[in-house]
């Protein structure tokens, strides 16, 4: 048996994001009182995967908001720009 677990985040523009977030699978045949429901290490998984997928929507939010004029709504420009080198190239950062 396949559970999958999803999270929707709908934004304050009305733009809606879905996740799959943990995805949980049981044999058939094993059904002992230990394996039944959500075990721990699922809801550790299950909580870490959902945590992370709420901050990340609230950052992106949040800075989403913050690159434009509070006055007059235009996107701001950015003060500065850093290279960073990596192995494979450059990245704008």
């Amino acid at each position: 048996m396949d559970v999958s677990i999803f999270v929707e985040t709908t934004f304050d523009d009305g733009e809606t994001r879905r996740r799959n977030i943990v995805r949980l699978r049981r044999a058939p045949d094993d059904f002992s009182a230990e394996n039944l429901g959500l075990l721990l290490d699922d809801a550790k998984t299950l909580l870490r995967q959902l945590q992370e997928a709420i901050v990340q929507d609230q950052v992106g939010q949040a800075v989403k908001a913050r690159r434009k004029c509070s006055d007059c709504g235009k996107p701001l420009r950015l003060k500065f720009q850093m290279q960073h080198s990596e192995p494979f190239g450059h990245r704008m950062l």
